[in-house]
């Protein structure tokens, strides 16, 4: 019973219901864009979470490889072999989104590689390399929590354990570098600007 539950698509309709909401939050909120850039912007960011189905789709697929349908023209190993590659696109797409548009990353102007020239965390030593780090990690592990391989060589419970890890140390340090950002778009960082507590 267990082996047929896998097959089923229910749950991967389940794990892509979240990017399917978000690519129709990103389509409403491009339509109603005050300019263009805006709503170029939306369709970037909905074209981010659309690239998380085929990692999706292809698992699906993978898990069905066993059948001998008329529907599949490909082996299972074929769809790994795809998943694989939408896994690379959808972990780079996300990963340089973050960097540059969420946390305003990787300016030119910076004095330290790779960051942006205002760093209201620059007394902590180290923090921004490590939130890069931890998030390209984070981003990789999700995309290998799709593999079926990468679950029989680690065991489905130490995959999830340190996939589920790094989201959480992913999702905080995104945050916190997110806010910053808005903090500095805005100007509300200045020593000189008063705010209402």
């Amino acid at each position: 019973a267990l082996a047929e539950c896998k097959k089923s698509p229910v749950p991967f309709l389940m794990w892509a219901s979240p990017f399917l909401i978000r690519a129709r939050q990103c389509m409403i909120t491009a339509r109603h864009a005050p300019d263009s850039l805006s709503r170029d912007l939306q369709r970037v960011n909905l074209l981010k979470y659309l690239t998380a189905l085929p990692i999706i789709v292809f698992s699906l697929c993978y898990t069905w490889g066993g059948r001998s349908t008329a529907f599949f023209m490909f082996e299972a190993e074929d769809f790994e072999a795809f998943w694989a590659m939408a896994a690379v696109i959808n972990s780079i797409f996300s990963y340089m989104w973050d960097l540059v548009m969420d946390w305003g990353l990787l300016q030119p102007s910076a004095q330290s590689f790779g960051l942006r020239p205002v760093l209201l965390f620059r007394g902590v030593w180290g923090w921004y390399h490590i939130a890069i780090v931890s998030n390209l990690m984070g981003r990789t592990l999700w995309s290998l929590r799709w593999s079926p391989q990468v679950t029989l060589f680690l065991g489905g419970f130490l995959l999830a354990s340190l996939q589920q890890g790094a989201e959480v140390i992913r999702r905080c340090a995104w945050s916190v570098l997110r806010v910053e950002w808005e903090c500095i778009k805005k100007g509300v960082h200045r020593a000189d600007k008063q705010f209402p507590v």
